[in-house]
């Protein structure tokens, strides 16, 4: 249960203390208005020396006159005597000043004593008698008498307390000083004072009200918060012991990569330096090793084109491309790039690879280079790209050998298709027996079947030599289509297979390669024929898009397995490894589709599901489309 005691103590306390400041606070805002009225009494006394000293001067006569009367000691000892011959004093020369109890007192000395008179707020009267002083030397108008200006406490008439300003006004021999009660000054500091005392009393009655009513349960809950608060900064701080323990074992880690790095870059083979500014301020024993230079202290204080040819194969200049591909380094924080290199005591050139990586160091941007030598390298591309470019000139020879000699092939075995039907069709006459039709229908069955395989070949040596003209015209698709069905039909109906098309409109007026378009398509009819089973479908389907001319041959056949698909396209590849499933040819027919189509500047896109069929996509390049 929480005591009770201590907190009316506290908010007794706290108004106290809220009294006192408030307090203070009005006796320094009092304390400055009493200055400021010191202030001001002084200068208003000064401002009123002024102006009768410049009228003395420089008024006109009548107000010289009347002055020099007023202050003479002839009509102040007169008007002492006599008081009804006082003179008549216009409003201009009476002064109001601060409070109701601002006067302006004028006096004069004649003799052992002071006389002075005030000036009331009448605007014309005659003066009053003038009465004689008993403040003494030490009162403010015995001050002024003495040719002395300032201000000063003052105790007046009916004790009251004053603040004075005096002053001597040299060339009427009179002082001059205007009071104001500081009690005016004090009034409403204390009615505030009193004020801030009542609210005080008030705020404590208040407080201590609304303490009893709610206060009671509002600082238990304050207190299980204040509880609350407490474990959870105990709570964050053992998070903070963590966070400090997992700091420290990053900063553990990461001096241990710095001091893996420092190995790696002592250690490498491959020449490494940090530079910032263009200037070397460390390098690798590697470094001195590979550019032969005779200490770390030389090198460094060398630039990249210093061991370098005047000119890099590419014609720039060593030290302007030095420059640039550092600045692209630091730029974009990476930078690879082949150089050429020379060592320092012979000038041998080296071909190199060189890495620019954008480093802090010593929170200046710097660059971190690796340089490997890759002469090594460089001499095995060379002997791979001679040794390339040979077998491609085999190969053109090969092609263009079997292009050239497709003749030689032809004629031949046209001879031995055309003897051979002859003789089994016995145009000449009866051979005598059966057998030697049969055999001559062999002869012929394989004659036939050979030069088509030389005609697969043939085909794919012409293209790849570039003999095969691309001769373009316009057709139309559909008819080539029913051409392509026609030729295919045989063997379709040999194996039971359907054929179907499927031709969007817009074919009619197609400009390509006629000739390599329909051998395309038999191609991929035939492939999708004999890769099928009984009853099976194949499907032709075409449109335009794009002046592209779009077309698939779709089969539900077999399919083909997943490590055979990757390599389908290869010249005298086949979809199966198994004999039984083997079909007759070279596994030149896609080879071929793939070639005609490179040349047409096409596509071709085989998607095939084991077991599911297969899909080849074609995209062909088309000049014009007549719609």
């Amino acid at each position: 249960m929480i005591k009770r005691m201590p907190f009316m103590m506290l908010i007794f306390i706290m108004s106290m203390v809220a009294t006192s400041v408030a307090g203070i606070v009005i006796y320094q805002l009092y304390s400055t208005q009493y200055h400021h009225q010191k202030d001001d009494l002084l200068k208003n006394v000064q401002g009123q020396v002024e102006m009768l000293e410049f009228i003395a001067r420089n008024g006109d006569e009548k107000s010289k006159n009347l002055l020099q009367q007023f202050a003479s000691d002839e009509n102040i000892l007169k008007q002492q005597e006599n008081p009804g011959s006082a003179i008549t004093l216009d409003s201009q020369w009476i002064q109001e000043f601060f409070g109701s109890t601002g006067r302006f007192l004028v006096g004069k000395k004649i003799g052992d004593h002071i006389y002075f008179f005030r000036l009331t707020e009448r605007t014309d009267l005659r003066l009053p008698p003038p009465v004689l002083s008993r403040e003494g030397s030490q009162g403010p108008m015995g001050r002024a008498m003495r040719g002395e200006t300032g201000t000063m406490k003052f105790v007046g008439l009916g004790d009251a307390n004053l603040i004075v300003a005096y002053a001597y006004i040299d060339s009427l021999q009179i002082g001059i000083f205007s009071r104001i009660s500081i009690s005016e000054i004090r009034a409403p500091f204390i009615k505030n004072g009193i004020i801030t005392l009542v609210v005080s009393l008030l705020s404590i009655i208040i407080g201590t009200f609304f303490y009893r009513r709610y206060g009671v349960a509002y600082i238990e809950y304050i207190l299980e918060d204040a509880q609350t608060q407490k474990k959870i900064a105990v709570s964050r701080r053992e998070e903070l012991h963590e966070v400090k323990s997992d700091h420290e074992k990053t900063e553990a880690k990461l001096e241990e990569s710095e001091n893996k790095y420092l190995s790696i870059f002592e250690n490498s083979e491959d020449p490494m330096w940090l530079m910032v500014e263009g200037v070397f301020i460390h390098c690798n024993d590697a470094a001195v090793k590979v550019f032969r230079c005779k200490s770390k202290e030389i090198f460094s204080q060398m630039h990249p084109s210093q061991f370098s040819p005047v000119n890099q194969p590419d014609g720039n200049n060593s030290f302007l491309k030095a420059e640039e591909m550092m600045k692209l380094a630091r730029d974009k924080g990476y930078a690879r790039f082949y150089w050429t290199h020379s060592r320092i005591d012979s000038g041998e050139y080296f071909p190199a690879e060189v890495t620019l990586t954008r480093v802090m160091i010593d929170e200046k941007l710097g660059l971190h280079a690796m340089v490997r030598d890759i002469t090594e390298l460089k001499n095995m591309q060379d002997n791979l790209e001679d040794a390339l470019a040979d077998a491609k000139r085999a190969n053109v020879a090969k092609s263009e050998f079997l292009a050239s000699m497709s003749h030689e092939f032809r004629t031949p075995l046209n001879a031995i298709l055309g003897f051979s039907e002859m003789i089994r069709e016995e145009y000449l006459g009866p051979l005598g027996s059966k057998k030697y039709s049969e055999y001559a229908g062999d002869i012929h069955s394989s004659g036939t079947h050979l030069l088509e395989l030389i005609n697969d070949i043939l085909d794919i040596a012409a293209i790849e030599a570039r003999q095969s003209p691309i001769d373009k015209t316009y057709f139309d698709f559909a008819e080539l289509v029913d051409e392509c069905f026609s030729n295919v039909e045989p063997l379709s109906e040999n194996n039971k297979i359907k054929l179907r098309r499927d031709l969007d409109e817009g074919l009619e007026n197609v400009f390509a390669h006629k000739r390599g378009v329909k051998q395309i398509i038999i191609n991929l009819l035939a492939n999708g024929i004999k890769y099928n089973q009984e009853g099976g479908e194949v499907v032709l389907k075409a449109h335009i898009e794009d002046q592209m001319l779009c077309f698939c041959v779709e089969d539900n056949g077999f399919g083909i397995e997943e490590e055979f698909l990757s390599r389908i396209l290869e010249p005298f590849s086949r979809a199966e490894d198994d004999v039984l499933m083997a079909q007759e040819g070279t596994g030149l027919g896609l080879s071929i589709c793939q070639k005609l189509i490179e040349a047409y500047k096409g596509t071709i896109n085989v998607s095939s599901t084991y077991g599911d069929g297969t899909a080849v996509n074609v995209i062909i390049p088309i000049d014009e489309i007549d719609q």
